[in-house]
Order: structure tokens, then C-alpha cells, then sequence
């Protein structure tokens, strides 16, 4: 097992691959051979292309549920499953001792010497986790008995942690036979049987809720869909991890190095649930729903995007551990590419989110816009985390990465802690959450990429550009429309200024100006100044929106 700091060296016969092939794999120059960096570069583009697919139709479908559960469940529902699972949630964190991110870390050429312990060892702590789940639940539910209001006082909960547990034991054998189409860059078979498990799971839920199995209906398909990933799966690969030696004697290097991996864990959910957890002791009930709006809104681009490079990079960037500038190119492409889509998301979100919450909620959630339009200015920024997860994972720097990852968790807490006490308001909360953001993000990758031997001048010319032209573009936009008053005039225009035709007509025209507006802008500012980067960025589109941005921008992919 590598320790913690190595990058391993060499490039062994990937798994079923034989000496010819791997030679084939580094051919000679001159030989007419795809280069190793042209093949890996068609894996990552195409890998992050399905990977994004996949994730942009699942929480697609995940939202049209959600609406339809809305009609059938009832809060209570919702609020008993989200205490179970909450719960769960922390558990998990330890299901696996972080064996199968060092067995992606390791690559191909190991799969099979490491496979075997790293299975059984998951399998021991995915059971004893399960195990101690279940044994728990109904102590918990005692302990609640006393405050009736609890979520854990309703005795539905203890039947939805025995079925979370029964699933949990279960889930090991999918685990691994995912984690091994991602050795094997196998994104496509990867996300197509993500999604499939997505419209299983989905389906079963709505089925089981218009069953009426109220909460039951959001827990009981885990345990189906286990047993379904497990069956997809081993049918892609026909691999059998578990049929190899448990080499328990492996087990404790494993550990070594997973407790820092689990830390990761922690922090990733210090970052997720640390803000609402300091607000809700601090600030009114109201104050922290309207931030978790705005922050839930803003973040679904960001976090899509960070998801799918985290998933494709890293399996990418373990292949290059032993050629460090190529990694190091890579990774400043990557950046360079990935942030012209951020930028233009989420700072396009500000833009067009006034018109556009109009026309959904009608003014319900008028008074977290401009926590949204601060957190969409900052939270491009939050697909850098992405690829810092994969590098550094990729790399096997399981402690560096714990550190810096409980760092940037512990800052953001105090900002957090700071919003509340100086600026206790959910703008207030925006700005500090946000500024962490930015501070955290650019201080992280420009360390981690001047480690890796980058000039601080690359990489921030990597990071800034797009962010600084979405930017110019969204003020620019803005300002337009603070000095016309679209609002007003086409509500003028259109009808009587109060009736909810001229509202609908007026917002709907002012989000198409505002959205069409920067988007040209941007477009114009990126097309002159980073046509290189936008290439890039193309390749990863489908192929087919690729071509109908090939003949908008006037580029050639």
C-alpha cells in the first residue's frame, strides 16, 4: 500500500489487458498510435459528458418526484424520513473505512491484488455499521418518547432505520462493482447504470407512496435498489471481488490510510450542514430557511459539476501520478475549461433569478433574491472542489487532503458564526458564507497546484478570466436593466400593472432580455479572449449540442 504522500511510479498492463496491449497504450513517437494523453483526453471529455448527462436527467427526475410526493405525502412523512436518514447519513461516513477511494487511487494495474481485501474489509465495516444502526434505533426512539414533538418519538422511524440498516449490509458488492467501471474508464457504462438505478429508485418511490406506505415509501426502495445496482453491475463487469483472498494481513495499511479519507467524509459534511447547524442556534427560524433556499438554488450547478469531475478525474488523474507535468498541464486545462460553464451559470443565475422567482413563486421567495445573487457570484468557485478531491485523491494524499478539506470546513463555520453575530442577516450570511468561498477555493488550488510545481501566475490565469468577463457581463446586464425598468415598462405595456397576466407576460419577456443580454456579452467576451479554454470546454458537451455550439460560436472542435 502507498503511504499517504507517494505518488506511485509506472504503468503496469491495466486488468485483462495483456503486455502488447499495454505497449500499445505508450506507443513510440512516430508509430501513428493514439498518444496516451490524446486517449486519456477522449476518456475525460466523453466521461464527463455522460457523467453530466446522467446527473442533469437524475435530478431532473428526482425534482418531478419530489413534486408529485408533494401531492401524497404529508410533511410529517417527509420530516420522519429526513430524521432516519439524517442519522444514517452519519453512519455511512464509516461504511467502508474509505477502502474503495484507495483501491481508484490505485489504479487498474492493483485492482486485482487489492480487490479482494478491500471487499471483505468493507464488507466487515459496511455489516457493523449496519449492525450498530440497527441496534440504536430503538434506544433512540426511547430517548424521544419524553419530547413527543421529536421526530424520533413516532415509532415509523425505528422500522425506517431497520430498513436503511438492511440495505446498508447489503451494499458493499455495488460499491465495488461501480468503483471498478471507473478503474476501468468504463463513464459511459457507469453513468447509463446510474441513471437506470435512478428511474428504478424513483419509480418505486412513487409507486410505494401511491400505495399508500406514506414515509415507508422513501426508505423501502434502498433495500431494492441495492439489490438491483448489484445485479446491473456484476452483468457490466463479471467481476468477483468476492471470491478473492480476504488478505486481512492488508487490512490495517488500509485503515491507516482510511481514517484519513473518512475524515474527509466529516468534513465534506461540515461543509454541507455546518452553516444551518451555527444559524439555527443564532438566527430566526425564517432567517435560515430563506438562507437554505437561496443556498439550495444556487448550488445544484456547482455541485453537478463538481460531482461529475470528481467522478471522472480521478480514475484520470491516477493514471498520470507517474508523469507529474502532464498531470499538472491537465489539471490547469481542466480548471481553464470547467470554469467558463460555472461562471456562466450561476453568475447568469443572478441575473435572471429577480424576473424568475417572480414567475414561480410570485414574490414567496422575493426576500432571498439577493442572498441568491451574492452566493451566485461566489459559487463558481465551488466546482474547483471537485477537482481538488480528485487530484489530491488520485494522488493518494489522503491526510493532505483531510486537513485541508476540515480546514476549509471549520472556516466556513466561522464565518458562518461571524454573519450571524456582526451581520445577522441572511444578505449578511450570503456575503461571509460566499467570501469564504472564493477565499478558500483560490487559496486551496493554488497551493495544491504550486505543490504540483505550477507558477501561481498560471493558475490563477486558469481560475480568474471567466469568472472576471461573467462578471463584467452580469453588471453590465444589470445595469441595463436598473436604468430601463424593464419590470415596470413591460408591465405598463402590457397590461394593467397589478394583474397577474402582466405579471406573467412582463417577467417572463424581462427574464428572456436579462438572460439573452449576458449571454451574448459573456459569449462575446469568452469567443475573444479564451478560445482556447471554450474548445475545451466544447468537447465535453454531447456531441450533438457540440456541433450546434460549433456553428454559433463559429468554432471548429
Amino acid at each position: 500500500m502507498a503511504s499517504t504522500e507517494e505518488i506511485p511510479q509506472g504503468r503496469a498492463p491495466l486488468d485483462g489487458e495483456s503486455t502488447e496491449s499495454a505497449a500499445e497504450a505508450n506507443p513510440t513517437p512516430g508509430s501513428g498510435a493514439q498518444s496516451p494523453g490524446a486517449a486519456l483526453g477522449a476518456h475525460a471529455a466523453s466521461g464527463l459528458s455522460w457523467t453530466i448527462m446522467s446527473i442533469i436527467a437524475s435530478k431532473a427526475l428526482t425534482t418531478v418526484v419530489q413534486i408529485a410526493l408533494g401531492w401524497k405525502l404529508t410533511k410529517e412523512d417527509m420530516g420522519l424520513f429526513a430524521a432516519a436518514n439524517a442519522v444514517a447519513s452519519i453512519v455511512t461516513l464509516f461504511r467502508d473505512g474509505g477502502a474503495t477511494s484507495q483501491l481508484l487511487q490505485a489504479g487498474a494495474s492493483r485492482y486485482k491484488a487489492l480487490s479482494g481485501p478491500v471487499f471483505w474489509l468493507g464488507t466487515a465495516l459496511m455489516l457493523g455499521c449496519a449492525v450498530f444502526l440497527a441496534a440504536t434505533a430503538y434506544p433512540m426512539h426511547d430517548l424521544a418518547l419524553n419530547t413527543p414533538e421529536n421526530a424520533f418519538a413516532d415509532h415509523r422511524v425505528v422500522a425506517m432505520l431497520l430498513i436503511i440498516a438492511l440495505a446498508m449490509a447489503m451494499q458493499m458488492p455495488s460499491a465495488m462493482l461501480f468503483t471498478k467501471m471507473r478503474v476501468d474508464l468504463r463513464f459511459i457504462d457507469h453513468s447509463r447504470l446510474q441513471l437506470i438505478s435512478a428511474f428504478i429508485r424513483q419509480g418505486l418511490t412513487l409507486a410505494l407512496a401511491f400505495a399508500g406506505f406514506g414515509p415507508y415509501a422513501l426508505a423501502a426502495p434502498m433495500v431494492l435498489i441495492t439489490i438491483s445496482d448489484t445485479m446491473m453491475a456484476y452483468r457490466a463487469t463479471r467481476d468477483r471481488p468476492w471470491m478473492r483472498s480476504p488478505a486481512v494481513r492488508e487490512w490495517p495499511a488500509l485503515l491507516s490510510t482510511g481514517k484519513w479519507i473518512v475524515l474527509v467524509g466529516l468534513a465534506n459534511m461540515m461543509l454541507d450542514l455546518g452553516p444551518y447547524a451555527v444559524m439555527a442556534t443564532l438566527m430566526s427560524q425564517g432567517d435560515v430557511g430563506l438562507f437554505y433556499f437561496a443556498f439550495q438554488i444556487t448550488a445544484q450547478m456547482g455541485v453537478l459539476l463538481g460531482t461529475a469531475m470528481q467522478q471522472v478525474l480521478l480514475p484520470i488523474f491516477a493514471r498520470l501520478n507517474d508523469e507529474a507535468v502532464r498531470q499538472r498541464e491537465a489539471t490547469l486545462r481542466v480548471l481553464h475549461a470547467v470554469m467558463i460553464p460555472a461562471s456562466y451559470v450561476c453568475i447568469g443565475l443572478s441575473v435572471v433569478i429577480e424576473p424568475f422567482e417572480r414567475l414561480l413563486w410570485r414574490g414567496k421567495w422575493a426576500a432571498a433574491v439577493p442572498a441568491i445573487i451574492i452566493l451566485g457570484v461566489f459559487f463558481p468557485w465551488r466546482i474547483t472542489f471537485g477537482l481538488s478531491y480528485a487530484l489530491l485523491q488520485a494522488q493518494g494524499r489522503f491526510k493532505r487532503h483531510a486537513i485541508l478539506t476540515t480546514a476549509e470546513g471549520v472556516g466556513l463555520i466561522v464565518a458562518t458564526l461571524l454573519a450571524c453575530v456582526l451581520t445577522p442577516t441572511v444578505t449578511g450570511a450570503a456575503w461571509w458564507t460566499g467570501g469564504w468561498l472564493f477565499i478558500a477555493r483560490i487559496s486551496i488550488t493554488t497551493y495544491m497546484l504550486r505543490y504540483m510545481g505550477a507558477a501561481w501566475r498560471d493558475v490563477w490565469a486558469s481560475l480568474l478570466p471567466a469568472w472576471i468577463f461573467a462578471l463584467a457581463a452580469g453588471a453590465a446586464t444589470m445595469g441595463l436593466d436598473r436604468w430601463v425598468s424593464f419590470g415596470t415598462r413591460l408591465a405598463v405595456m402590457f397590461a394593467e400593472p397589478e394583474s397577474n397576466l402582466a405579471l406573467t407576460v412582463s417577467e417572463a419577456v424581462r427574464f428572456f432580455i436579462l438572460g439573452t443580454t449576458f449571454s451574448i456579452l459573456f459569449v462575446i467576451l469568452v469567443r475573444s479572449f479564451l478560445v482556447g479554454s471554450l474548445k475545451d470546454a466544447m468537447r465535453v458537451a454531447p456531441v450533438r449540442m457540440r456541433g450546434l455550439l460549433s456553428r454559433l460560436l463559429f468554432l471548429q472542435v
